[in-house]
């Protein structure tokens, strides 16, 4: 497909997007929508360029964040599923057939790593346990949000090995991995990444998706609680054995393109702002324009030591920011803005969403001290 036809297909999902926003607030999962932007070349910067495309798959959140954040979000989810298994410490054909498919909008997916994160920060406990099996393991637990899901999509999972197994002489996939970590499974403080594993899963009948309570924003996410019960991946889906392999590749990636979605919400916001109006519209501009500049030369050494420590101190950045331009909005749109489904509380809302998806704020200041 020519550059100019797959422009045209962006431009005109981007066109409906735009008319669909209310009913995505609503529920509507924009499915179609999300294959279509696949099908124009939107998730298909890793494919092109491996780890150099990550700055084209920020912008891409980022453009779809600034017409629709609920979609932006499920943009992020399927750029992160990208980036882990671009970055997998055991490369398959399996996960390359689906890394093609993924990258083209054939097959959605989520990134799922909520949870885990949390937990290795010592915010909360791990919620799956993996047991070895013949062949790969078994997923035991629950995880209560995973987002971009439906039949048929695919998610990542870093789950606890289970303690009560004797580990020694058993090979992991990363044949010069570390020892694995035998504390208690419901330890906080004693997870590491060295006593957990990645693996990828597909939702089939075999997991559960639940329904959750409903939120202020973002209901058209295709967000559920997943329940695991002896749930079987194969070896050939395992993304990292153990997840100390791969973290150090990943984490800082994950938390860059995040900031696609504060990008592209901060752009909606700005836009919203007069030119006569009560706040310094250029002064703004600058301090998003400074901000935009430095995350985006931040994917150029995303491997380098001090990425993650960086890319967290943007997001802090730039969640202060767009809290500032989206105030700003909802003042400036005065009662019009305040309506059941308006552009500026639908923004006000979503927004208030990028300073607790992980890594939220509190949980990067605990990051950061430590």
């Amino acid at each position: 497909m020519s550059t100019q036809k797959t422009t045209k297909l962006t431009q005109d999902a981007l066109k409906n997007l735009s008319k669909r926003r209310v009913q995505i607030h609503a529920g509507e999962y924009p499915s179609e929508i999300l294959h279509t932007f696949g099908a124009s070349g939107l998730y298909g910067a890793f494919k092109q360029k491996g780890a150099l495309g990550l700055k084209d798959a920020l912008k891409s959140v980022q453009e779809i964040s600034k017409v629709c954040g609920n979609t932006g979000f499920c943009v992020w989810a399927q750029q992160s599923l990208l980036w882990y298994i671009l970055n997998s410490c055991n490369a398959t054909s399996a996960q390359q057939e689906l890394f093609k498919a993924l990258s083209s909008g054939e097959i959605l997916g989520g990134t799922g790593l909520s949870n885990p994160f949390k937990a290795l920060a010592g915010l909360e406990s791990i919620r799956l346990i993996a047991k070895r099996t013949k062949g790969g393991i078994l997923l035991n637990g629950t995880l209560a949000f995973v987002s971009n899901l439906a039949f048929g999509h695919y998610f990542a999972v870093i789950a606890r090995l289970d303690s009560s197994e004797d580990c020694a002489g058993k090979d992991s996939v990363n044949k010069d991995s570390a020892s694995k970590d035998s504390a208690g499974a419901d330890s906080k403080s004693a997870l590491t990444p060295d006593s957990c594993i990645m693996a990828i899963v597909r939702c089939d009948e075999d997991l559960k998706l639940k329904n959750i309570a409903p939120f202020c924003a973002y209901e058209g996410s295709g967000t559920y609680a997943c329940v695991f019960k002896d749930y079987f991946v194969s070896s050939e889906w395992i993304l990292s054995d153990p997840a100390s392999a791969i973290l150090p590749k990943i984490s800082a990636g994950f938390v860059a393109l995040q900031c696609g979605m504060g990008l592209g919400m901060s752009e909606s916001a700005l836009e919203g702002l007069e030119k006569k109006c009560f706040f310094p519209k250029e002064t703004l501009q600058a301090r998003l324009d400074s901000l935009k500049e430095q995350i985006y030369a931040l994917t150029e050494v995303i491997y380098s030591k001090n990425a993650l420590k960086s890319v967290l101190k943007l997001k802090l950045k730039l969640i202060a920011l767009l809290q500032e331009l989206v105030n700003a909005n909802v003042i400036q749109s005065g009662a019009s803005g305040y309506f059941q489904g308006a552009k500026a509380s639908k923004l006000s809302n979503e927004s208030a969403f990028f300073s607790i998806i992980s890594p939220s704020y509190g949980h990067i200041q605990k990051l950061l001290e430590s």
